[in-house]
């Protein structure tokens, strides 16, 4: 028979209690540090509060500072007075003075500047940069709802000529601007004004990006070149640009780099671009272009944007791609890029020099609609201009899928050379104007009727000539217009964008389009006469 001895339970029990005490103890230990890493992960101030004085100012009353805190990078960092990952700089007031970061958020928990009501960089002409990012990362600049950085006294006839630039993030890493107004930091005026250097006055500018750039829901007039960013030497490099109204500029964005370039991705919508003619000069110093692109081998995507007012006389194109510099040429030079429901409103008695869009490297246009309003005749004159000149790589066939698309009232519709057709079909091509050119050229063949268009290129079979459009002035189909219902529908592509339209200008309210698609960007619910664009508020302008 088993005897029973306590002796065992007691050394059991002795041996459990200290386990036990241990296991406490190192779960106290362990909560005490985690303790102490969260809340030196959240060390920094979450609210700062910068006025022009230091002093209480709207919603700044707690923790308020001036710039020149801000400027110090004694204040950025982890402590828990600094400014570091999370926290929100609140600004209040109108500013003269140039505001520069001095450290970085991190990735999901930016630094960011926020403009309260009201608040403004303003100063008659501000020489330099108002907001300086280099060498910064996963920073936002947040206008709020009426936030503005301007130059009131910056131009031709006002009374300083000055080099002044909103934003400047050379080297920079995750960059967000948002929500601004960028206005008047130089508004010319006047042919004989040729002070100011080509590619200056911009509202954004950045050299080495890194990371993601997004630009979007801003309002930006009267600067040179309005967006400049280029030099890709960082792989990987993202730019978001959406859901911006840029005018009268020279330039609204150029994308620019050399024979080191990497790889980037751009993607461009929701945009409206227009007005040009007060950058034209007697010498023609500055050459007018929506979007110019001169950097090689990006995968490039641009939907849902329009194009429109007067280019002046110093004008190249509404979209000018000059693939002559990148880094991998080789088969695929200039890299790809996708069109879809953009639209193109040339101005009246304007003649645009190349063409509303001059396109190099292989690329999809999907339900685009070009109007043009060409008057003279010219040689360049007409919708797309593709791969064309001497020194972009003729050497090496373009590929280019072409539907659904509409163009109007030009002397030429479309002019290709070194052209590969992947896809051609149920275009509309409408309402030519006279002028001695020819209404289609395709690898140096001129062609002046849909039928040997369509022999030429062997494609086409569903397309379509009408001599009267039946498009209203904002490009959008009338009832018994000849582009309704002929498109083929693309649902099967799986783009969601290209699915929808709008109905109203510029402004994107998605109206889904019917089993049978209209040719051009405006489906079967867009049929009817479209209200114009109700102007942006809080924007100030100097009226010629």
């Amino acid at each position: 028979m088993r005897v029973f001895n306590p002796s065992i339970i007691i050394g059991i029990s002795k041996i459990s209690f200290t386990n036990i005490h241990r296991l406490i103890l190192a779960a106290l230990v362990v909560l005490v540090l985690s303790g102490l890493a969260a809340r030196g992960a959240s060390a920094q101030a979450s609210d700062v509060y910068i006025t022009p004085d230091g002093g209480g100012n709207g919603v700044c009353t707690n923790n308020v500072h001036p710039p020149s805190w801000f400027n110090n990078s004694a204040n950025w960092g982890s402590g828990s007075s600094q400014i570091g990952a999370g926290t929100i700089v609140h600004l209040c007031g109108t500013f003269t003075n140039a505001f520069t970061a001095q450290g970085n958020g991190s990735s999901g928990n930016p630094v960011t500047i926020l403009w309260e009501s009201g608040a403004k960089l303003s100063a008659p002409a501000f020489l330099g940069a108002w907001f300086i990012l280099d060498g910064r990362s996963n920073l936002v600049l947040d206008g709020g709802t009426d936030g503005v950085i301007e130059d009131t006294a910056n131009g031709t006839n006002l009374g300083s000529h000055v080099q002044s630039d909103a934003i400047r993030a050379d080297n920079a890493t995750n960059i967000e601007v948002k929500n601004l107004h960028i206005q008047n930091l130089y508004v010319h005026q006047g042919v004989s004004d040729t002070m100011m250097a080509v590619g200056s006055l911009n509202c954004f500018l950045a050299n080495h990006p890194s990371g993601t750039f997004s630009i979007h829901d801003n309002v930006m007039h009267d600067m040179n070149w309005c967006l400049k960013i280029g030099q890709y030497t960082n792989p990987g490099v993202t730019l978001n640009i959406y859901n911006n109204e840029i005018f009268n500029i020279d330039h609204a964005m150029a994308i620019f780099g050399d024979t080191t370039d990497q790889p980037y991705t751009l993607n461009f919508h929701d945009n409206w671009v227009h007005d040009f003619a007060n950058w034209d000069t007697s010498v023609n110093l500055y050459h007018h272009d929506g979007i110019h692109i001169y950097a090689g081998d990006g995968v490039r995507t641009f939907y849902n944007n329009k194009f429109s007012g007067s280019m002046g006389v110093n004008n190249t194109s509404y979209v000018f791609e000059e693939i002559m510099q990148g880094g991998s040429k080789g088969s695929n030079p200039g890299g790809s890029q996708v069109w879809y429901n953009n639209v193109w409103i040339q101005a009246s008695n304007n003649n645009v020099s190349n063409a509303l869009a001059y396109i190099t490297g292989n690329a999809v246009f999907y339900n685009n609609t070009f109007v043009c309003n060409d008057t003279n005749g010219g040689d360049n004159q007409g919708g797309l201009r593709y791969n064309f000149g001497t020194l972009y790589y003729n050497s090496i066939p373009r590929h280019l899928t072409f539907e659904n698309n509409v163009m109007s009232g030009c002397v030429t519709f479309f002019e290709g050379i070194n052209t590969i057709f992947d896809s051609l079909n149920y275009n509309v091509y409408v309402a030519a104007t006279s002028g001695g050119q020819h209404k289609w050229s395709y690898n140096t063949t001129s062609l002046d009727t849909i039928a040997a268009w369509q022999s030429a290129t062997g494609k086409d079979g569903s397309g379509l000539y009408n001599p009267t459009s039946g498009l209203n002035s904002l490009g959008m189909p009338q009832s018994g217009s000849p582009v309704l219902t002929v498109g083929v529908n693309l649902s099967t592509l799986g783009i969601t964008p290209l699915n929808s339209d709008t109905s109203a200008g510029h402004t994107k309210t998605p109206i889904a389009r019917s089993s049978s698609w209209n040719a051009g960007a405006f489906g079967s619910g867009s049929s009817t006469a479209a209200t114009p664009p109700t102007p942006p508020a809080g924007l100030t302008a100097i009226v010629q």
